[in-house]
């Protein structure tokens, strides 16, 4: 399936709400669920293959592509580029002969390189990759349409959709940027060729988009006595949760512990970024326990409202809690997390997201695939710049969990948190705010 066929049909974003904290004994947590039943292992979301083995070499060397636009001298806003980051990359910080990459079917990394350009001047570009990759060998590929050229579209449409007065434009609820095609699809949710004009006539290359029409954006909210696996957590708003991954930051010489989850979850007002109530507590088959104060909500490191990058809170620990760094699923899965930095996993990845619904529903990892490396959408009470969009299977209480990807280590890194999900008729795609842009934004260190 072409990435077009994936990402045109943008439709309702549903987002889900819950962070899962398992209670493994008094005060201390980890991601285990309840494992008083026998169930035999399912390994149905993990297989070693060929695709395993090469993308996890692949995303390896695309982490260092990326690190190296980050920390190029070109990556600073330039008018002619636009706003809109990428995992903190500006349209300039792209190099001019850089068109995208993604992993093949075969997990190979892709790197795409413009077409019209000299000769020497491919030569170079491709030299340029194979000394940042250290090593890894890609497949290069042409295209006539620059990086800079699709995030300079993004930032457009960002721009049109936060500054403009036009109750019409509203109607833009989310953006893709596909890589492998060269494009970048916009979901509407109103059939108006007014509409339609209306934005590509604001756009530099209107060429490269695709406009379909989708439904409406909802958020979707798990609350109440939705909680079904032991250990779960919530807020006093009575939103639960699922736990994303441990982190930590300096202050003043002293290391603050704690976990990142999403921020909507505890959404007060996302007009003036507030969030409802700070802390965090256990519950107990939808019951809270008595003195289970996990962590406070550390007011700097909050973010929920429009025009963000970033969907998520950093929960500092309370004396005497702990959080485990691995996955213990309901039928006996264990996974450790990697102690990187969280990092993006390439367009065409295999990645799986965990959350406490989820793993109670199904009792493994769901796995799916990178449809697109940036992705914005809005909906009614927030909006998120720059996410990855899977087709993990997400459902309502498992927001703020883990979205991951493996390692040549054996372990898995976190990419992502999930953030929400929409529906195309029998297919199902997540929302994951990156991992990347909350470190940056957050000053974590992974431990």
């Amino acid at each position: 399936m072409t990435g077009t066929r994936i990402i045109k049909k943008i439709a309702c974003v549903v987002l889900s709400i819950l962070l899962f904290i398992s209670i493994s004994n008094a005060h201390s947590y980890s991601y285990a669920a309840n494992s008083s039943e026998n169930y035999e292992l399912n390994t149905e979301a993990l297989t070693d293959d060929g695709f395993t083995n090469n993308s996890t070499k692949a995303n390896e060397a695309y982490a260092l592509l990326i690190q190296s636009f980050l920390d190029s001298e070109e990556n600073v806003y330039t008018e002619a580029y636009g706003e809109y980051t990428v995992s903190g990359i500006y349209g300039a910080g792209f190099p001019e002969y850089y068109c995208g990459a993604y992993i093949n079917t075969d997990g190979n990394l892709v790197v795409k390189i413009k077409s019209n350009i000299e000769d020497a001047a491919k030569i170079e570009a491709k030299q340029d990759i194979l000394n940042i990759v250290n090593g890894y060998k890609p497949i290069f590929r042409s295209s006539d349409i620059s990086y800079r050229d699709l995030v300079l579209t993004m930032s457009e449409l960002t721009e049109l959709r936060q500054e403009t007065t036009d109750p019409e434009i509203e109607y833009v609820c989310s953006y893709s940027l596909d890589e492998y095609n060269g494009q970048v699809h916009i979901g509407i949710y109103n059939e108006s060729e007014i509409v339609r004009r209306k934005v590509l006539d604001y756009l530099t290359y209107p060429e490269i988009v695709t406009i379909e029409v989708v439904e409406k954006p909802q958020p979707c909210i798990a609350s109440g006595a939705y909680g079904k696996p032991i250990g779960e957590t919530y807020s006093l708003n009575n939103n639960y949760f699922s736990i994303g991954y441990r982190a930590s930051y300096n202050n003043s010489g002293s290391t603050v512990y704690g976990f990142v989850t999403c921020g909507h979850g505890f959404l007060g007002s996302s007009s003036t970024n507030a969030y409802y109530a700070p802390d965090v507590y256990g519950i107990n088959n939808n019951t809270p326990i008595v003195g289970s104060l996990i962590g406070t909500i550390d007011s700097s490191r909050y973010v929920c409202t429009f025009g963000a990058n970033i969907d998520a809170a950093f929960i500092q620990l309370s004396s005497g809690s702990t959080v485990s760094n691995q996955i213990v699923t309901r039928y006996g899965g264990t996974y450790s997390i990697s102690t990187s930095s969280p990092a993006d996993p390439a367009m065409g990845s295999t990645v799986y997201s965990y959350g406490a619904s989820s793993d109670d529903q199904y009792g493994y990892l769901q796995s799916g695939y990178v449809v697109s490396s940036s992705n914005t959408f809005y909906c009614s009470s927030f909006s998120v710049l720059d996410t990855l969009l899977t087709t993990c299977t997400i459902i309502p209480g498992d927001s703020g969990g883990p979205m991951v990807y493996s390692t040549s280590g054996g372990t898995y890194r976190v990419g992502g948190i999930n953030t929400g999900y929409y529906t195309v008729g029998l297919v199902q795609y997540g929302y994951h705010t990156k991992g990347s842009n909350i470190t940056t934004q957050f000053g974590l260190s992974s431990y």
